[in-house]
């Protein structure tokens, strides 16, 4: 009888255990759970604010206006006009003094030579050969100021006669067409047949 009363706390006891054991492993179990829950639950939140970030970057860039080209695609160059449109004022040989360098003991030159190249017929212009007659004398004023301004290592660049075409023509071109109601380009270029500098 003593054995059976020392077994009967014993089980008891063990039962404590185990019953407190189980209790623990289903805390942890349920721990586990909850953990693995959250991991979920921030991970599709993660996904869906990237998703939203990258809807919105790609989205954002693009403007609801058709007529803005992406800018990775260069836009297509407009075909060049045909002889039969243009017309030319001839720009006689002339001499232009250069910038000078610092501490250079001799001036420098620029002969050039050329044609300007302006459309027979413009947009809100009743003649473009009276116009470009009429600005004779402002085209060589701004031939002169520009050249004036360059020194002789600008010259002698390479592109210094593209670079000298296209500044002159759009500064011809904002001299010419100040009093026009519609500022459409009168000069499409300049052919310069001389470049001789010294």
């Amino acid at each position: 009888m003593f054995r059976a009363q020392i077994m009967k706390k014993n089980i008891h006891k063990y039962s404590f255990l185990k019953s407190f054991w189980l209790e623990k492993e289903e805390k942890a179990l349920a721990g586990k759970g909850s953990f693995f829950i959250m991991l979920v639950i921030i991970a599709f939140l993660s996904l869906a604010l990237a998703v939203t970030a990258g809807l919105f970057f790609l989205t954002s860039g693009k403007s609801s206006n058709k007529e803005n080209v992406d800018s990775t695609v260069a836009p297509a160059e407009p075909s060049p006009p045909k002889d039969s449109e243009l017309l030319d004022l001839k720009i006689e040989k002339k001499a232009f003094n250069l910038k000078p360098l610092p501490n250079a003991e001799e001036m420098s030159y620029l002969q050039v030579s050329g044609v300007v190249k302006y459309f027979a017929s413009v947009e809100g212009v009743s003649n473009t050969t009276e116009k470009m007659t009429a600005s004779e004398a402002q085209v060589m004023e701004i031939c002169s100021k520009y050249f004036m301004g360059l020194t002789i290592n600008d010259v002698k660049e390479d592109g210094a006669i593209d670079k000298a075409k296209e500044e002159l023509t759009r500064r011809i071109n904002n001299v010419i067409t100040m009093n026009e109601e519609k500022k459409n380009p009168i000069v499409y270029t300049i052919n310069f047949s001389e470049w001789i500098y010294q």
